[in-house]
């Protein structure tokens, strides 16, 4: 968890670092959702509360990009950690 230096209300919990060849750095921000919500990921598109979070996610910790990771699920048991994968749409910078 990570809080800003000068306004401590502001965290982020942010799931990964990456570091690009040019030597800066970046947010990963990986996100399950399910076959139902694809339209909200289609044509490159990032819903818009992950937006936001991503948006806020950058000030919190000083940083110019973010990359989401959308990870669909066919099925998916509440009461159960399994998952079954069926694979990645696309990762996208804001």
């Amino acid at each position: 968890m990570f809080r800003h230096p000068l306004y401590p209300f502001m965290v982020a919990d942010v799931d990964f670092f990456i570091e690009f060849p040019d030597g800066t750095f970046g947010i990963l921000e990986c996100k399950t959702t399910n076959y139902h919500c694809q339209d909200k990921w289609a044509n490159n598109s990032v819903p818009v509360n992950y937006e936001y979070r991503g948006r806020h996610y950058m000030s919190v910790v000083n940083l110019n990009v973010v990359y989401f990771f959308p990870a669909f699920t066919a099925t998916m048991k509440m009461n159960s950690l399994s998952a079954e994968w069926t694979g990645i749409l696309t990762v996208k910078q804001i």
